[in-house]
């Protein structure tokens, strides 16, 4: 392997795009970014990708009850919502209960880790904050 090839392998957009400036090359991000494309050269991807779900097997998934329909004609009909994102010191998850029809979020929480408890908590302050009667 030539270490043109090898260095296509190591090196990504911004790598690339600092070493043909080094001596004196003039291009952008977004055209060395192009020609990488077309000549099938990535950079490594370190890290792994994230998975929000991950499947059992031959485990049953739930089918979209909304059809992706996120109105709703009276409050507490269509309740949604569950998302990730990258902090700091590694994943948080939070448990949004939004209310479709008054867009309000009803109930909220927050962990470390995605558990059954953590929309079960938001749940129940949805449940209290909407006064509904759980008995």
């Amino acid at each position: 392997m030539t270490w043109q090839a090898a260095r296509s392998r190591w090196y990504g957009r911004r790598k690339m795009t600092r070493y043909l400036r080094r001596p004196g090359h003039r291009v952008a991000f977004g055209t060395v970014d192009r020609i990488m494309r077309e000549l099938g050269m990535n950079g490594v991807v370190r890290g792994c990708r994230h998975r929000a779900t991950i499947p059992e097997k031959g485990g049953i998934c739930a089918g979209d009850k909304l059809n992706r329909d996120f109105s709703a004609t009276a409050p507490n009909l269509v309740w949604v919502d569950f998302t990730y994102f990258s902090a700091w010191t590694g994943w948080a998850y939070v448990a949004f209960i939004f209310d479709a029809y008054s867009r309000a979020i009803v109930g909220w929480t927050t962990a470390a880790t995605k558990t059954s408890a953590l929309v079960s908590k938001a749940l129940n302050l949805a449940f209290w904050r909407s006064n509904w009667d759980l008995s």
